[in-house]
């Protein structure tokens, strides 16, 4: 009886460890403009403006105002609304009011202003409200992010 609970406590325990990083991640709240570099995911959400720059695919919400900006890509509008850039290679601005932007690729340089959210997932750095951190493959990084005062 006792090796079973022994055994029992053991498979509890190596779950547990799996199942952590799954839902591991990591919330910051701050004033200004968020800049992060990297590869892997990252999302928007909010009102303002967002400049990215990379190599993947490139997806917005219906309502954003795109300008491709350099670079190439084939252009998809998706029958849920919005737009996708397939095999996207450059610099888009997306602008506007209730989007979202997507972008999943390698060499990501974003800067995003105004109001709303940023998740990172994959591995690079950020720089927010005078905080440069991380963000890895292990955990989200959440930012929310509003306009700095002054």
């Amino acid at each position: 009886m006792k090796r079973v609970i022994f055994i029992s406590c053991i498979i509890w325990v190596l779950v547990s460890l799996i199942a952590i990083p799954l839902y591991a991640e990591s919330r910051i709240e701050a004033k200004g403009m968020v800049k992060a570099r990297g590869n892997g995911m990252v999302n928007v959400s909010g009102s303002g403006d967002v400049e990215i720059t990379g190599s993947g695919l490139l997806k917005t919400s219906e309502n954003a105002v795109v300008e491709i900006l350099e670079g190439s890509g084939e252009q998809i509008e998706p029958e849920d609304g919005g737009t996708l850039y397939i095999n996207f290679n450059g610099k888009a601005k997306i602008s506007g009011d209730g989007i979202y932007v997507e972008f999943n690729g390698a060499n990501i340089i974003l800067r995003a202003g105004g109001h709303g959210t940023v998740t990172l997932t994959g591995t690079g750095l950020y720089i927010m409200g005078g905080v440069i951190g991380y963000w890895n493959p292990v955990e989200k990084t959440i930012i929310i992010f509003s306009p700095s005062e002054g």
